[in-house]
Formats: C-alpha cells, sequence, structure tokens
C-alpha cells in the first residue's frame, strides 16, 4: 500500500476570516487523497469551522516528512508578523501589549526571526523544514512591496523558488514582474465553487433575499443608526427579505453586535421589512447563502468571486481591493458604491444587460480557476 503523501497548507486559516477559511475547505477538491495539514504562524482550534486544527509552523516537526507545500489565499504579500499576530491572539493580549511589546509577544509565539513572513515563510531557513516542492495559488501579492526590507528579502526567495507560483489579480502580477519574478494569472480558486459545488435554483421564495456584508472599518465614519437610516431609505431593497452575513469575526474583521443593532434599528425605521441576521460560522454555509440569494451587496472578496461564480447581481462597497480584482476579470457588476450610492448602484447591477454578461463571464472564470488549481495540484 503507497504511503499517503503529506501536503502542508498554508493560509490565514488560524482565524475567523471568510476567503482564507474558504480557501481551506475548496483546495481539497484538488488534492486527491493527500493526508492535508493545515498550518499557520500560530496554532489554533479551529475544528469546529474546518473541521480540522491548525498547527504552528514551529509543529510541523513533528508530523514526519513533508512532500509539498500548498500556499495560498488572501492579501499575503502585505502581512508582517505583528499585524497576523494582532489579528490571531487573544483580546487580553491585544489590549495589554504596547506596539513595541506585540513585536516581541508575536516573534516568541511565532518561533522564527521577525522578518519571517507569517504567510510566505522561508520554512527551510527559519524552521529547519525540509520542503521538496512549494505551491503559491490564488494568492495576492502586490503588498510586499510594502514589506520591511529583510521580509520582503525572504519572500523574494520563497517565490522564486517555488515550483508554481500563480496570483489572483494584474496587479499582484504586475508586481512580481518588477522585482524580477515570473508568475502566472489566474482568477481564484473559489470561482471553482460553481463545478465542485453547484447549486440548482428551483423553487422562487416568497421575496427575494439580499445578503448584505460590510467590515467594520469600511463604515466607521457611520453610526448603526445611520447605517439603517440609508438601508431604509433605499427604496430598491423594499421588496427584499434582508440578511446580514458577518464574513469573518476575527479583529479588523465584521463584527456581529452591529449587524444585530442595524437589524434591529431596521426593523423599527421600516413597516413590514424582513430583517434578520446570518450567524451560524460555518463558511461553506456563508458561500451556500450568498449562492442562493438574489443580491449580494458587500465589502468581502470572496462575497464578489462566490457572487460571480453563482450568478449572483452584486454591488461591491467602495474598497481598492475589490476594485483591483474586479478590474482583472472585467466583473460588470457596480464596484465603487457607497451608502449614499447604493439604491443607484442596486438599479444597475440589476439591469437585463449586466446580468447576461455576469452569466456570460461566470463559467468562463471558473473554468480557468479549476484548470490552474490542477496544474498546481500536478506540482509534486
Amino acid at each position: 500500500m503507497m504511503k499517503k503523501r503529506t501536503t502542508v497548507m498554508i493560509a490565514a486559516h488560524e482565524r475567523d476570516n471568510f476567503g482564507d477559511l474558504l480557501y481551506n475547505l475548496e483546495n481539497r477538491h484538488y488534492l486527491g487523497d493527500d493526508r492535508v495539514i493545515s498550518a499557520a504562524p500560530f496554532a489554533a482550534d479551529m475544528t469546529e469551522l474546518l473541521g480540522t486544527k491548525v498547527e504552528a509552523y514551529r509543529d510541523l516537526a513533528t508530523i514526519g516528512p513533508i512532500d509539498r507545500v500548498w500556499i495560498g489565499g488572501g492579501g499575503l504579500g502585505g502581512v508582517t508578523l505583528a499585524s497576523a499576530y494582532k489579528m490571531s491572539c487573544s483580546d487580553e493580549i491585544r489590549s495589554n501589549l504596547a506596539p513595541a511589546e506585540l513585536v516581541d509577544s508575536a516573534a516568541a509565539a511565532f518561533g522564527a526571526p521577525p522578518w519571517c513572513s507569517p504567510y510566505l515563510p522561508d520554512l527551510c531557513k527559519a524552521f529547519g523544514l525540509s520542503i521538496p516542492v512549494t505551491v503559491i495559488n490564488s494568492a495576492a501579492l502586490s503588498g510586499v512591496i510594502r514589506l520591511p526590507v529583510k521580509t520582503l528579502r525572504s519572500v523574494h526567495r520563497v517565490i522564486r523558488h517555488a515550483d508554481f507560483v500563480s496570483v489572483r489579480d494584474r496587479r499582484s502580477k504586475q508586481v512580481m514582474n518588477a522585482l524580477g519574478l515570473r508568475v502566472d494569472l489566474a482568477p481564484d480558486i473559489i470561482h471553482g465553487m460553481r463545478f465542485t459545488s453547484p447549486v440548482v435554483k428551483t423553487q422562487q421564495a416568497e421575496r427575494p433575499v439580499a445578503i448584505i456584508q460590510w467590515r467594520t472599518s469600511l463604515l466607521a465614519n457611520l453610526s448603526n443608526s445611520e447605517i439603517a437610516s440609508a438601508l431604509a431609505s433605499t427604496s430598491e431593497l423594499a421588496g427584499y427579505a434582508i440578511r446580514f452575513l458577518p464574513a469573518g469575526t476575527a479583529p479588523e474583521h465584521d463584527c456581529v453586535e452591529d449587524y444585530v443593532e442595524v437589524a434591529q434599528l431596521l426593523r423599527a425605521q421600516t413597516s413590514g421589512w424582513d430583517v434578520g441576521v446570518l450567524t451560524d460560522p460555518d463558511p461553506y454555509k456563508k458561500a451556500m447563502s450568498i449562492a442562493n440569494a438574489d443580491l449580494y451587496i458587500g465589502s468581502s472578496l470572496h462575497g464578489q468571486v462566490v457572487s460571480i461564480a453563482y450568478e449572483v447581481p452584486h454591488v461591491l462597497l467602495r474598497l481598492p481591493k475589490l476594485e483591483t480584482y474586479a478590474r482583472s476579470w472585467s466583473d460588470p457588476m457596480p464596484i465603487d458604491a457607497s451608502m449614499a450610492t447604493l439604491g443607484a448602484a442596486i438599479g444597475r447591477a440589476l439591469e437585463p444587460g449586466v446580468r447576461e454578461e455576469l452569466k456570460r463571464l461566470s463559467p468562463l472564470l471558473a473554468d480557468q480557476a479549476v484548470a490552474n488549481a490542477r496544474r498546481a495540484a500536478g506540482r509534486g
């Protein structure tokens, strides 16, 4: 009986972040019978969300020989060790440590020099591991230009020596090329959910469903009452059952308490609006909520990708990374909405011509994403 290949999957899946957790689950479709070990800079019990624990890099020496490392998802390039630790450590640690202390605490928890990238780690040099094959797939890497010089050198070395590198947006490819690195460009792997998790809408709901999501910092200039008032005054939403969907509850992401309060305020300001909050933390169920919706409004890049994959009309709140991705793959939907322009953006998203263009684009991007993931899986 042949011994199973061991693949270590690296992403920011040690915390509740919709896109990175979904990346973990979707990648498994392409890893066959591999023994898959999820790893991150810091250990975490993610059994509830992923069905597995996430190992810290410092502990990988105990799992036996590693055949392949598979890295990807999210804005890997621009994340420093301190910022990764800040999003992963406890509230008590985060609130009690000064910035300098946070760096020292992060390095101690990491078990490697602070110049080592948290999500593009040099496992050989920093942790003494032997890695025969490295795959970097579906990555956003343009942020590397903001890294400290020593970290950038380490990341450059990891990317240069990788056996397969594919980025998900044109800006990342431009930055890699400027650094003398050759990479492929392909749509995010989550587009492939169109085929790996097909959805057939057969029964019309009593009323159409609009999924709404926002990163807390994006609307920090508005109170919850003002957000509710903006939604209430958007007449285009009046016929929808509105469901707020937290795309992740890690620090600097979404806030469930805000969604609950806005839902209460919105119900109070309208007559008969059906408003609720989806609280199931399962990333796959979140994706299916979007896939089965009639409209998605939000600031999550993977909310955008899932919407494209399942041909769901969508309105993207103004955020540079969403615009970068949309322009990379010609997403026809509105990409720069604000609460003040939401109504017009919804009207634009529902135009027949725009929806037809989305219908044409969706299978094309899914085909490209799947083909690219299969090429990546063939390495090693």
